[in-house]
């Protein structure tokens, strides 16, 4: 069974017949919350006169033991009750990015915890050996450029172990080091401590990399209306990512350029938003909210100033609606099928919407902005 800070996994179920104990078998999620399971059954997943039998055993939230941890030593795990996906803190320096390179070398020596890439720093770590020539020596501002070996887990995978590489001069794996990621929903953390087997300077690089690049709208071989929270007897629960509290309605930031406004298009402006993170509202000539259908198939190129154009793939919340989560296409002029995908959080504040952004997968990506009603009446 699942410890509780390894949140949502996957296990099988195993039927028994009086001659056997594997007569048939099916998938299933479980998670521990602390003082209980809960379990996650799929419709029709198996055959009638087939149950799932209970039993007296209490839930445990203590850590597994040494003998059974993976890779990593049970001394640099977090804590039980830690959850990683709201307890971590931001990696946004810009020179920490592969691509940016300095004379003046770096070291994370001082780091200790679960920790996020955001704005100029990329959106998650680097996942491949940095390539090596003489200008780019110091790429990321470090002379030992970490990167993650492996594949990043599903969400429902929980705290997964990975071993990270220390890369130099075209040497891709000089040192290692192993630690923790999580899938959070919409973005990855990770747990960095200091490893006194490493020689400063090193860094853990940061890259830009999409998030639900996909060629048709799909999550996890699920259309994006169930990751999303529509009715559906097949869809997964999701895990949530984490957005810093506050009164979305009232600490905000505007976006009034008139080059957002989705009928703006100049083929020589091609701008990003990669560096937006926070609550943020339409207004003025940019419009008085964002896109919310698909006219990439018009032939207009460039639309809102940049090559693709992000659009919601579901409608505006109503007030009553709280904050919510939807999913925005990027597209570009010739087609409607996404290129890129990023979940983002709405809010209805009665005569407005604020949404909450966290850059862009990749670049030259724009939420587009438009005029029209703010009401959940009008909308629709």
């Amino acid at each position: 069974m699942p410890s509780r800070y390894e949140g949502i996994v996957q296990r099988t179920v195993y039927f028994a017949r009086s001659y056997s104990c594997f007569w048939r078998s099916t998938s299933i999620l479980v998670e521990n919350c602390g003082y209980f399971y809960v379990y996650y059954f799929k419709k029709n997943a198996i055959r009638c006169n087939y149950r799932y039998c209970g039993s007296d055993n209490e839930a445990s939230s203590i850590l597994p033991s040494p003998s059974k941890s993976p890779v990593l030593s049970t001394s640099i795990l977090p804590t039980p009750q830690e959850d990683p996906c709201s307890s971590y803190q931001y990696l946004r320096d810009k020179s920490r990015h592969v691509n940016s390179v300095s004379y003046y070398t770096q070291c994370d020596a001082y780091l200790n915890g679960w920790y996020k890439f955001v704005a100029e720093a990329g959106t998650r770590l680097l996942n491949h050996c940095p390539q090596y020539s003489f200008s780019n020596s110091d790429a990321c501002s470090a002379n030992f450029q970490g990167w993650l070996k492996g594949s990043l887990p599903e969400w429902y995978d929980g705290t997964v172990s990975r071993t990270i590489h220390f890369a130099i001069a075209g040497n891709c794996s000089i040192y290692q080091s192993q630690t923790w990621v999580r899938n959070c929903g919409g973005f990855y953390v990770y747990y960095f401590r200091h490893n006194n087997n490493i020689p400063c300077d090193y860094r853990y690089c940061g890259m830009d990399n999409i998030w639900y690049k996909t060629p048709s709208v799909q999550f996890n071989s699920l259309h994006a209306t169930q990751i999303l929270g529509e009715t559906s007897s097949t869809a997964i629960p999701k895990a949530t990512p984490s957005i810093p509290s506050s009164d979305a309605c009232k600490d905000y930031q505007v976006l009034s350029d008139p080059t957002r406004a989705h009928s703006y298009s100049q083929w020589y402006i091609n701008k990003c938003d990669n560096h937006l993170y926070g609550w943020y509202r339409f207004k003025g000539q940019a419009g008085t909210r964002m896109q919310s259908s698909c006219s990439s198939q018009d032939g207009v190129q460039y639309r809102c100033g940049s090559m693709y154009q992000g659009w919601l793939l579901q409608p505006h919340p109503r007030p009553s609606d709280g904050e919510v989560f939807r999913m925005v296409c990027f597209s570009t002029y010739y087609s409607c099928i996404c290129q890129y995908q990023k979940m983002i959080k709405i809010r209805n504040c009665g005569s407005f919407y604020v949404y909450w952004l966290d850059g862009t997968p990749a670049c030259s990506l724009r939420y587009c902005g438009t005029k029209g009603a703010s009401n959940w009446q009008e909308v629709y």
